[in-house]
């Protein structure tokens, strides 16, 4: 049996060696997560590209303080002894390891499994919601917790979306990206030109939008990217994306904004449930998590959380 620990005790169970491909300190434990999280599909489109997105990022930098590699962050753990006996303390791995997907039937651990998921998502993405002098509702989300995209994985199969609802007088007077419960995001977006999708893109061969990734040529994305440094005097420390909103008439009354996210899109379950590969009551069964949410009431130029002026930054 392999494991990352260096000096494993003997045992008459089984052999015990250590390998660099599970140890949480070594770089090269990455390639093991990586033989699943990063590939291509038969047509070469890079549908799975959560590796290649760590090794751009700051955390794939052995040379800085913030290196982590994947099971450095996604397995916590405290120091304890890692078997029964008389054995040295270790590091003690959680193989929770809660990303996105979530069981759907019966399990034991169903509801610790989405706590344990809105635990990771809650602080991943830095969210903030100002009016501009020119009363325009402008949203930002900083990716500054993830070692890669976000949403990142299966980025093509998951939907993540801003819903934004402003309002005057107990009136709603501008929203966008408000998906009713058991619709498609994508659905909505003939009628809501300006709603905000985090998510991949599929093109088929024939350059028309395809629903599986088996079947894409190419992927399109407009994900959120990672940090890349940690020094606030490079430009690029700053990776927040901003989306500004149609202007409004007057100052409203408050604004409101959350960040959604699902596992898997609508359109995927529909198409399996289509073709008789997926029952059509597991649909239902799909949660809809929510990973931020804002609350804005105060004058133009103002943001929630507030903007704290810095000297390598200047507010916008």
């Amino acid at each position: 049996m392999r494991g990352g620990v260096e000096s494993p005790v003997t045992t008459g169970a089984h052999g015990s060696v250590y390998s660099t491909l599970f140890d949480r300190n070594e770089w090269r434990s990455t390639e093991l997560c990586g033989a699943c999280h990063d590939f291509q599909n038969r047509l070469g489109a890079h549908v799975h590209r959560t590796l290649t997105e760590w090794t751009e990022s700051l955390f794939a930098d052995t040379s800085s303080r913030l290196f982590l590699t994947c099971n450095g962050c996604h397995l916590g753990g405290r120091p304890a002894p890692i078997a029964t006996g008389d054995l040295p303390e270790r590091r003690l791995h959680d193989h929770t390891m809660p990303g996105l997907n979530v069981a759907l039937t019966d399990w034991p651990e169903k509801e610790a499994q989405r706590a344990a998921i809105l635990a990771d998502l809650t602080p991943a993405v830095l969210a903030r919601l100002c009016l501009t002098a020119g009363l325009r509702p402008q949203v930002s989300l900083d990716n500054v917790m993830g070692g890669h995209m976000w949403p990142s994985g299966d980025a093509s199969t998951r939907r993540a979306w801003v819903e934004l609802v402003v309002r005057s007088d107990d009136k709603i007077v501008y929203q966008s990206g408000v998906v009713a419960e058991g619709t498609p995001v994508v659905a909505t977006r003939s009628a809501d030109p300006d709603l905000w999708l985090l998510a991949d893109r599929l093109v088929g061969e024939d350059g028309e939008d395809v629903v599986f990734p088996w079947a894409a040529k190419a992927a399109d994305s407009s994900l959120l990217p990672p940090s890349v440094t940690a020094d606030p005097t490079d430009p690029r420390f700053y990776h927040a994306v901003t989306r500004l909103y149609p202007p409004l008439v007057d100052v409203p009354d408050e604004m409101t904004m959350k960040l959604h996210i699902r596992p898997i899109a609508l359109e995927m379950l529909d198409a399996l449930v289509a073709s008789g590969d997926l029952a059509a009551d597991v649909r239902a069964l799909l949660p809809t998590f929510t990973a931020s949410e804002i609350e804005w009431q105060g004058k133009p130029g103002t943001c929630v959380p507030p903007i704290n002026p810095s000297p390598t930054r200047s507010s916008p």
